[in-house]
Order: structure tokens, then C-alpha cells, then sequence
């Protein structure tokens, strides 16, 4: 019993037993020495272990599924030993011992030979397989065209016949073989072949012309493709000035003019005359807008001089060019910025100012309340000058900003048996006392008529007053037992409060009666 190991050769698994691999081995280290080094080497070594592998393969049978050392000494006779071949490749004189008992016939397969094909290479596969010039078959490939069918034939052959690709096979062509010298030799003519003729195109006048030929196509292609980027570059560059241009002339005129292209013109008055002019002096608004214009100007004058240089392609110091830019940018960056703190400076103190107020004799145990006309509609004849933030409305009138705003409004349970009217007004400011100043001019007004109480729909800051955070609320304390019921007028009004008594939804207050109960409001039952 001998040991058994698995070799690859060429892709393809073998078991070998111990003395055979050996040997095998042995051998494939004289034939590494051998070609070693050389410029072929590599492809040589390839096909002599693919031929070794075909040659293991057919040794390869149902019965017999490892190689011996049998096998390896019949492949080393039919291959040869690499030590006994001169400096030139060439086979010596007498054969090798081994190799004595045995003459290893020849035999030609039919290949297509790829090398010398004109189309598929059939008939200069022919020429070889019968050692005939394959000029001669393709001439009789020609004639025999004549004959209805027979290009079919030859298509046929093309698919059938298959292709020498190794060198093993294009021995075979020739008839010649497969050995370790005539791989070489094979192999060693194909190199000098491409060399030769590489130094030989190289070196011709067909060679010059087709440099010459590529040079120019590839000169005429660049000239295109540098003309169409220069193109491009100026389409791109008169973009870049047309719409930094046109986007500075609209800022410049929206900021400094009564037009603005970005919005209607009355709406961006409002919003400049009316809605700015809330938070802070005219004085310190023109700074500000002086800042944001620098922080929206430079970067529209560095498009514009992009587009410059993309068309004319001057050369400019653009280091220093973006410095500067840079270093306006951030002055204009802190302008703006500065006078939004100014701002919020005058608004870091907050104060808080409650009124109440007990309600007279109401007759019976329900109250109503509901919300006075709409002021803006009959207060002021320029209605449609409003500018609108959902809750909070500007108008201009008498040459100053009225502001109005939703109140807030809630319902709790009173303390005693009476109903209280509390009002809370929240304002802020530079200090306190102008925080409380602040709260204090907030005007609102309610009236009690009866059962009834009438409120305002809308607060005011007051007579020349800044916006700065005011909020007004009004809440009713009404005793456990009361009823109360609010008209539709008070919707709006509602639904700026958000939740009443915690509890309930606003929207489902409207034309509800509720009691107070120990428990807040509740729904009157039907």
C-alpha cells in the first residue's frame, strides 16, 4: 500500500501515489530550471503542464484512477528531459535511456490554424493536417463555391474542426511532437515572430503614416473639443454675469425702493414700512439692511467675476481678490448681526401685570359672552393694506403701524361665589420697569352688560409702542353651579387659546351651554 497525494496540473485534480510524485517532481524542477529567467519562460512552462496534464488525463481510466510512476517515466520519454538540450534548444543526438524502449509515433490531428487564417482558418487547417500549401485549398475552397450547398459545408467545417490555441495543438497540426524542445522551439519562433515584425511595422513607412494619420486625427479632435469647452465656458460666463447682474439690480431695488420683483409690491412695503418697523427704529433698520445686502452682494459679485474670467481668462490674483470678498462678507455679517442684538437686547427683561376685576349683579345662572365686531372692517377704511400674521395683524393708519393681535382666553373655576374677570398682560424690555411699562400700554377692552360680556376681538401694543413679545389674556373665574355660553363671534378668538379648563377642545365651546362643576366645566346635558 503506498501513500497517495492530490495534485493540480494545469486546473485539473490528479492523485498521485508517493515514488511517482516524486519523480514527477523532480522533473518539473529541471524543467522550472530550464526556462527560468527567459522571455518566453513563462508561457513555455504553461503549455508543458498542460500537456502533461492531457497526457495524465488519458492515462486516467474507470479501473485506474492514480497516476504511477509508470505513467510519469511514459510522459518523461514522450516529453523529454530538459538537461540533455544544448543552449540552443536543440534535441541531442542520442535518446535518453529511458526513452530506448519505446518509439513514439506521430500522428497529424485537424485543426483550424488561427496563425494563417483569412476567415476561420479551415483551410489552412487543411494545408497543415496534409502538409499542402494552403494557398492550394483555398484556391479548390474557391472553385468549389460554384457548387450550390457547399458554403454551408464550409461553415460546417468552421463550427466542427475545432482550433489549435495551445501549442501542444498546433503540433499536432503540423504533425510534429509534443515535446519539451518543440514547445520551446514553437514557442520561441512565435516571440521573434511578433518582435520581427513589430520592428519591422515600426521601422516602415506604413508605420510613420499611420502615426502621422492618428496624430493629426487626435490634433484635429482636440482642437474640437478644446474649441466646444471654450464654448461652454463663455455660454456659462455671460450666464453667470447676466443673472449676478440681474439678481443684484432686483435686491438693490427691492431693499432701497418701493419695488420689489419678489413679491407683491404692496406686501413688501407692508413688510418693510410696517412689519420692521415693529422691532426696531428706521435708523437701525437701514443698517441692518445695509448688512444683509453685503451678505447677499458679495457672493453675487464673486458669480459675476467667475463669469468674467470664464470668458475673457484674464489673470487676476484671485487670493486676494477672495480675501477681500471674504473679509466685506464677514463685515456685513457682523453689521447685520449686530443690529439683530441690538434689538434683542431691548428685550431681555420680562414683566408681568394682572388686573382683575368682579363682576356686578348678573341676573340668572347663565352667562354669555361674545366678541364685538370686527374692528378692521369699520375702524379703518384701508383694509386691504393689511398685513397679516395669522393671529397678528398690521395696517398703517395715521401715519404710524397699528398692530392687532388675537387675545388668549380661558375659563377657570372661581374661588368664591362670584365671577371674576382677570387680565393678564406679559410684555418685554430692556429692563424691568421698561417690561412693565411695555405691558402696561397694551390696550384691550371689555364691557359687562347685564349677563352679557362684550370683548374685543384684537389688543393693541399702544401709541407708538415696539413690538416686544406683548400678550394679552383674558380669563373668566365663573362659580361652581354657573352656566356659560359663547356665540359663534367667539371662535377666532378660541381657537388663538388652545385648550380652556385644560380640557376642553375651544371649538366645542361655541354655541354650548357648560356648568362649572367641582370638576371644571361640564357639557350641559340635553
Amino acid at each position: 500500500m503506498k501513500k497517495t497525494f492530490t495534485i493540480n496540473i494545469s486546473g485539473i485534480v490528479f492523485h498521485i501515489d508517493e515514488d511517482a510524485y516524486e519523480q514527477l517532481q523532480t522533473y518539473l524542477n529541471k524543467i522550472h530550471r530550464r526556462f527560468e529567467g527567459t522571455e518566453e519562460g513563462k508561457e513555455i512552462l504553461t503549455d508543458i503542464e498542460t500537456r502533461i496534464a492531457e497526457l495524465f488525463t488519458e492515462r486516467i481510466t474507470s479501473s485506474k484512477q492514480v497516476i504511477c510512476e509508470d505513467d510519469v517515466s511514459e510522459i518523461i520519454g514522450i516529453m523529454g528531459d530538459p538537461t540533455e538540450f544544448d543552449e540552443e534548444g536543440e534535441e541531442p543526438a542520442e535518446e535518453p535511456t529511458y526513452s530506448r524502449r519505446r518509439e513514439w509515433k506521430v500522428g497529424r490531428r485537424l485543426y483550424r490554424d488561427n496563425d494563417h487564417r483569412v476567415l476561420g482558418g479551415v483551410c489552412s487547417g487543411i494545408g497543415a493536417y496534409f502538409d499542402i500549401d494552403p494557398v492550394i485549398i483555398r484556391v479548390i475552397f474557391i472553385l468549389l463555391l460554384l457548387v450550390p450547398g457547399f458554403i454551408l459545408i464550409y461553415f460546417v467545417l468552421w463550427i466542427v474542426i475545432p482550433q489549435a490555441l495551445t501549442t501542444a495543438q498546433k503540433l499536432e497540426m503540423r504533425g510534429e511532437r509534443v515535446n519539451i524542445s518543440n514547445i520551446e522551439k514553437t514557442i520561441t519562433e512565435e516571440f521573434t515572430e511578433v518582435k520581427n515584425n513589430f520592428r519591422n511595422f515600426s521601422r516602415s513607412r506604413q508605420y510613420e503614416q499611420t502615426k502621422d494619420s492618428v496624430h493629426s486625427i487626435f490634433q484635429v479632435f482636440g482642437t474640437i473639443i478644446t474649441g466646444f469647452v471654450k464654448v461652454v465656458l463663455g455660454i456659462v460666463g455671460v450666464a453667470f454675469i447676466l443673472a449676478g447682474i440681474l439678481i443684484l439690480v432686483v435686491m438693490l431695488g427691492s431693499f432701497f425702493t418701493d419695488q420689489s420683483f419678489f413679491w407683491p409690491q404692496e406686501d413688501f412695503q407692508g413688510l418693510i414700512s410696517t412689519g420692521l418697523l415693529l422691532f426696531s427704529d428706521i435708523e437701525n433698520i437701514r443698517i441692518f439692511l445695509v448688512g444683509l445686502v453685503i451678505v447677499i452682494g458679495v457672493p453675487i459679485l464673486a458669480i459675476i467675476y467667475g463669469g468674467f474670467k470664464l470668458i475673457f481668462r484674464f489673470d487676476a490674483n484671485d487670493k486676494a481678490v477672495g480675501g477681500i470678498g471674504f473679509i466685506v462678507w464677514v463685515i456685513g455679517l457682523i453689521i447685520a448681526v449686530g443690529s439683530v442684538f441690538l434689538v434683542a437686547s431691548e428685550m431681555r427683561a420680562s414683566e408681568r401685570v394682572v388686573n382683575e376685576e368682579v363682576l356686578r349683579t348678573v341676573d340668572g345662572d347663565m352667562l354669555f359672552v361674545s366678541a364685538k365686531p370686527d374692528t378692521l372692517n369699520y375702524r379703518y377704511n384701508n383694509y386691504y393694506n393689511l398685513f397679516d400674521f395669522d393671529e397678528v395683524k398690521i395696517l398703517p393708519y395715521d401715519e404710524q403701524n397699528v398692530v392687532f393681535i388675537t387675545p388668549k382666553f380661558s375659563i377657570k373655576k372661581s374661588k368664591d361665589n362670584r365671577i371674576h374677570v382677570y387680565e393678564r398682560r406679559d410684555a418685554r424690555g430692556e429692563n424691568r420697569r421698561d417690561a412693565y411699562d411695555n405691558a402696561q400700554l397694551i390696550e384691550y377692552d371689555w364691557v359687562q352688560n347685564d349677563s352679557l360680556i362684550i370683548v374685543d376681538r384684537y389688543y393693541t401694543l399702544g401709541e407708538n409702542a415696539k413690538w416686544r413679545g406683548q400678550e394679552y389674556k383674558i380669563t373668566i373665574e365663573l362659580p361652581v353651579g354657573k352656566s356659560i355660553l359663547l356665540d359663534e363671534s367667539m371662535s377666532e378668538i378660541l381657537w388663538e387659546s388652545y385648550y380652556i379648563d385644560n380640557r376642553i377642545w375651544p371649538g366645542n365651546l361655541v354655541d354650548n351651554v357648560y356648568t362649572m362643576t367641582d370638576d371644571g366645566l361640564e357639557a350641559k346635558e340635553e
